[in-house]
């Protein structure tokens, strides 16, 4: 095989190549492929036994990628250094590349490096001021045996935070701000928010510093007490509003408050009899709670809030009411209940008058009737004419003309009378003579 090096062919093959690749390909890098590729070649022609292990092709590859990655490490990593002839010689200017102090600008000339140097010797110092040091830091370099700059403690400051770009670093030796002063935690602690009135509560203060307490107040009134415990009666139903003002070992006010809900539950009933003559009587609770219990006569009666009793074999009877509302509140209330009819028995009415007589006797037309609600009795003569008419029963017929006039004959005189009862209007009518 014959081991021809044509460096123009390959030189073409190469180009075409990373013409074809995606990433373009920086300048200059054609002139360093040439270079590289010559000497690849004049290596393949001095090492005859690599030559005849690859070949030309082979050999020339491994150089130029050798060379190609040699150059481009060396263009990305060699800092931009200043002309030898201008600066002098390099450890004279070298500045340490752990300097990044941006408050300290880089020294680029031997002149510059003299005039620091000479700042330093005259003991120019910059004072750092903040809230936690009054002692001046001295910031100056001095330079290092090799005539480097060694960076001093100071230059080891707090990195640049993230869009200051360089322009701002926080300082870092700036205390965080603290109440010196806080305020005391006490707090108002009550052992019942909802209580049935009347009833007590329990208040207090808790607190792990010293107070003094200045005024309680209930719904707007000072309260006697100043302790910091103490019992409370509560008497009025709603919300009511406990108030306290103390004061800390600095003479600082607290106020606080609470709210307590008084129930107040009644057991008060009321009692319907309009239905006395069929045997019945009604019994209401004045007003609505969940719980109800009902005893007649010292018996479990009934429930909720209405019952209806029978009481045709009763003369009487007691009826206690016991109400409870959904929180526990609950109120008893024992009442006698006087079982009467509304019907007025004939033989309590009289049927004779003899006024004359004056004895003390039938001297008066009474009827005694069980209710005086819409009360009205009218008395008729003979001949259809009203000798007396009255809206009381405490006014009664004398047996004279309208009670004040001359004495009627003797005779049948006809009577009208009308009533309320439990509810219900009740009309008797009857006969009466004067005698």
């Amino acid at each position: 095989m014959k081991n021809d090096f044509n460096i123009e062919s390959f030189d073409e093959l190469f180009k075409q190549t990373f013409e074809s690749a995606q990433t373009p390909v920086p300048p200059g890098v054609w002139e360093g492929i040439s270079t590289a590729t010559t000497g690849a070649a004049t290596t393949a022609t001095t090492s005859t036994w690599l030559t005849k292990l690859l070949g030309w092709k082979g050999v020339a590859i491994i150089s130029t990628v050798a060379t190609i990655t040699t150059l481009t490490i060396t263009n990305l990593t060699a800092p931009n250094k200043p002309d030898s002839s201008t600066t002098g010689s390099a450890p004279e200017n070298q500045i340490s590349e752990t300097q990044n102090d941006v408050s300290n600008p880089v020294i680029s000339s031997n002149d510059e490096l003299k005039k620091s140097e000479d700042q330093t010797s005259a003991g120019e110092n910059v004072t750092v001021k903040n809230e936690n040091s009054t002692s001046p830091q001295n910031t100056s370099h001095k330079p290092a045996n090799n005539g480097t700059l060694a960076p001093t403690s100071s230059d080891h400051l707090p990195p640049t935070y993230p869009g200051s770009h360089g322009e701002h670093t926080p300082n870092l030796l700036t205390p965080t701000k603290t109440n010196e002063n806080p305020e005391v935690e006490i707090n108002l602690v009550i052992n019942k928010h909802q209580i049935c009135v009347p009833g007590t509560i329990s208040a207090g203060l808790q607190t792990d510093e010293h107070i003094t307490v200045i005024e309680w107040k209930l719904n707007g009134k000072v309260l006697t007490s100043k302790s910091d415990q103490l019992e409370i009666a509560i008497t009025n139903t709603g919300l009511n509003t406990l108030y306290v003002k103390v004061k800390d070992s600095k003479g600082r006010i607290y106020e606080r408050n609470k709210t307590i809900d008084g129930r107040r539950v009644s057991a008060k009933f009321s009692v319907d009899q309009s239905e006395i003559d069929l045997g019945f009587v009604s019994i209401k609770a004045n007003e609505s709670t969940p719980l109800n219990s009902w005893f007649v006569n010292s018996v479990k009666y009934g429930s909720g809030s209405e019952i209806r009793v029978d009481v045709s074999e009763m003369s009487s009877l007691q009826v206690m009411h016991i109400a409870r509302d959904a929180a526990g509140c609950s109120d008893t209330v024992v009442q006698p209940v006087n079982i009467r009819s509304c019907t007025i028995d004939p033989n309590t009415v009289p049927n004779i008058l003899t006024p004359e007589l004056a004895d003390g006797k039938n001297d008066v037309f009474e009827i005694n009737v069980p209710s005086e609600e819409d009360y009205y009795l009218v008395v008729y003569s003979r001949d259809n004419k009203v000798v007396f008419e009255s809206n009381s029963p405490k006014i009664l017929w004398n047996g004279s003309m309208l009670n004040d006039g001359e004495a009627l004959p003797y005779g049948p005189y006809y009577y009208k009378l009308r009533y309320k009862c439990n509810g219900t209007m009740k009309f008797v009518q009857g006969v009466v003579n004067i005698q």
